[in-house]
């Protein structure tokens, strides 16, 4: 049988590819004329560079983080487009809890890996938006790619940082819409927040981050300010634009540029690895993430894959950790033929996570010794 394997990562436990790998293994021993096909999933944030892309086309480049020190990242280089992961440059997890103060954070790390892009003559850059430090409305990032901001002086505003937005007075793109405009931008983002607000970028990010009470009053006031001048230059406003806060507003800015579009993460990676053709010649498509719950029916991985499966009629199994509502996932996608997790052989939460690759194993072994 041939099967197709597209499963996000199990956070805390295993990446996209180990859980993929681990259930290819249980597939091989139950069925020793399998033909198996693997495709890392993400959603558009962490783990998107991993889903499409090898290892060896992965640059190792200096970069900057969310808080503007030098660090390493990865910029993924394929043949038609390059992958652009926002965290690989300014990613939270990379910032020790101390050292976090989204007031000093800046995006010019996503820059340089855009413009490293660009300079490798890549037409194409698919930019994965979460899991970011920052909150600076992508102001970093675009100084990287030319953009000038100034002050109510006329003194132009260099290493521009979240609290610094507070102060332009003027801004000037015409460099980034020049090294841009023969490129096409792809954010993939499942973030729907607007700009600012109670539901903005600020508001509901800023404390994750490491924001006080008092910080987030600050960081909103500059946001909008920002907002204002960036609407009032070019005429139009983007505020309210579902997912303009992902990032802490990275994908702001880039809204007011040409070829650019906003996309479902799962989409976005589903598209670029062409995977509905995969199922048109699969007998089964093997789904999953370490929790399937509400939040899965939201255009997320399992939404996605099923609706495709369902349409060409393939069947589903759907591997998790856990399953929150299991008979109502079954009724909602007619195609999936069981749901497996690995709480059904876990004696506990902790042994689920720790044993996760054995016990995904053993569980893919199980289900498919009957096929």
């Amino acid at each position: 049988m041939k099967y197709t394997i597209a499963i996000d990562s199990f956070k805390g436990s295993l990446s996209s590819t180990e859980a993929a790998d681990a259930i290819s293994d249980g597939i091989t021993k139950a069925d020793k004329n399998a033909v198996i096909r693997i495709c890392p999933m993400a959603d558009g944030g962490e783990g998107t560079l991993e889903a499409l892309t090898t290892k060896e086309e992965r640059i190792r480049l200096l970069t900057k983080s969310a808080t503007g020190k030098k660090k390493f990242g990865y910029l993924g280089i394929s043949k038609d487009y390059a992958v652009v992961e926002m965290a690989q440059a300014v990613g939270l997890n990379s910032v020790r809890i101390e050292e976090r103060n989204p007031e000093l954070s800046t995006t010019y790390g996503v820059g340089i890996l855009i413009k490293r892009a660009i300079e490798l003559g890549i037409h194409n850059i698919l930019i994965g938006i979460g899991g970011s430090g920052t909150n600076d409305g992508g102001a970093g990032m675009m100084e990287c790619l030319g953009a000038r901001f100034f002050d109510r002086t006329g003194k132009e505003i260099k290493d521009i940082r979240a609290k610094d937005l507070i102060d332009i007075r003027s801004l000037d793109f015409s460099l980034v819409n020049q090294k841009l405009n023969d490129v096409d931008i792809t954010i993939a983002s499942d973030v729907k927040n607007p700009l600012l607000g109670v539901n903005g970028a600020t508001k509901v990010y800023g404390p994750q981050k490491g924001a006080s009470k008092e910080m987030v009053s600050r960081l909103e006031k500059g946001m909008k300010h920002y907002a204002d001048v960036l609407e009032k230059t070019f005429g139009v406003v983007k505020r309210d634009y579902p997912g303009a806060g992902a990032g802490g507003g990275i994908v702001y800015p880039l809204l007011f540029l040409n070829n650019v579009k906003v996309v479902s993460g799962a989409k976005a990676v589903i598209d670029y690895q062409r995977i509905d053709e995969y199922i048109n010649d699969s007998d089964i498509l093997i789904t999953g993430e370490g929790s399937v719950d509400s939040q899965s029916k939201n255009g997320k991985t399992i939404d996605v894959l099923c609706n495709l499966a369902q349409n060409k009629k393939v069947p589903v199994v759907i591997f998790a950790g856990k399953c929150e509502n299991k008979e109502e996932t079954l009724s909602e996608y007619k195609c999936i033929r069981s749901i497996r997790t690995t709480s059904e052989v876990a004696i506990n939460i902790e042994d689920s996570k720790k044993n996760a690759r054995e016990y995904l194993s053993i569980l893919a072994y199980s289900e498919f010794s009957k096929t």
